[in-house]
């Protein structure tokens, strides 16, 4: 069973004033009348059915979800009884997608990024799930890079193959190896949506962060995680897991990807006035 699952955590600081911690990015209509959250959302169901894309965030952000998509049932939102970065987030979301959709393959999205050409999206999801269900794998996606840019992590391969192992997971390198990566053919940037299957993705935090897991199975089982969940270290997945794991495969995409974390992205792809007015307030400041 294919299922989703859209990270709306972020607080997306960088985009201040046009993103704050009571109202961030992916909840604020940049693109004509439209949400990052709600292309995410979009994009995401052209290839996975509705009642299979959860949204996890913490508890302050639901009410823009159930307005933004009042049809959405209940169990569809996991709430985030803290924010702890994204491997307890997305940990948590393992067990309890698990529980009520069993073994499923799940993709992970973040919700405030920019793509262009679902059909080349769409393309490389069905493509990573063929390839999952054949091997027990983690697969990230990786994009070509345009730019040596800093601020993202990097995924090295060393052959040809569409999908293929990755040697290396590099997180933020400095200015000078980022050069170097962008002028090498060898190196992806890592867009942050990754696609396995629960059961093995447990496996690896179960290895790779012991504590995290067993504090999150138990408050799961016992029905206490709004208690337990705080006892969590803050780490992202990219340290905890894809920097250690060594069975990961990354699939090449050839779809335009962004992240739009800072102005400078987000306007190459809109120009929506409250964006505009929002950079030339962050300016001044």
């Amino acid at each position: 069973m294919k299922c989703a699952l859209i990270t709306a955590g972020g607080c997306g600081t960088r985009l201040y004033p046009l993103s704050t911690e009571e109202c961030p990015k992916q909840f604020v209509k940049m693109f004509k009348d439209k949400t990052l959250i709600e292309l995410t959302y979009n994009r995401v169901n052209k290839f996975v059915k509705k009642e299979n894309i959860f949204i996890v965030l913490p508890e302050k952000y639901k009410h823009f979800v159930k307005e933004i998509f009042p049809k959405m049932n209940e169990e569809n939102i996991i709430i985030e009884p803290e924010q702890k970065s994204t491997a307890p987030c997305i940990l948590y979301s393992c067990f309890y997608i698990k529980k009520i959709r069993k073994d499923a393959t799940l993709f992970v999205f973040p919700a405030d990024h920019y793509i262009k050409n679902n059909i080349k999206f769409v393309y490389s999801l069905n493509k990573a799930y063929r390839f999952l269900k054949k091997k027990n794998s983690l697969v990230l996606f990786g994009i070509k890079p345009t730019e040596p840019l800093e601020r993202y992590g990097y995924l090295k391969c060393n052959d040809k193959r569409k999908i293929t192992k990755i040697s290396e997971f590099k997180e933020k390198p400095n200015k000078e190896t980022a050069e170097e990566y962008f002028n090498s053919d060898n190196y992806f940037w890592s867009s942050d949506i990754s696609a396995f299957n629960i059961s093995y993705m447990l496996k690896l935090y179960k290895r790779h962060l012991p504590n995290e897991y067993d504090i999150i199975k138990n408050a799961v089982k016992s029905n206490n995680i709004e208690q337990e969940y705080s006892k969590c270290n803050a780490v992202s997945t990219a340290y905890a897991i894809f920097e250690k794991a060594k069975n990961i495969n990354m699939i090449k995409c050839n779809f335009k990807w962004d992240d739009v974390g800072v102005f400078e992205s987000l306007l190459k792809y809109t120009k929506n006035e409250n964006v505009i007015n929002a950079y030339e307030k962050n300016r001044v400041n």
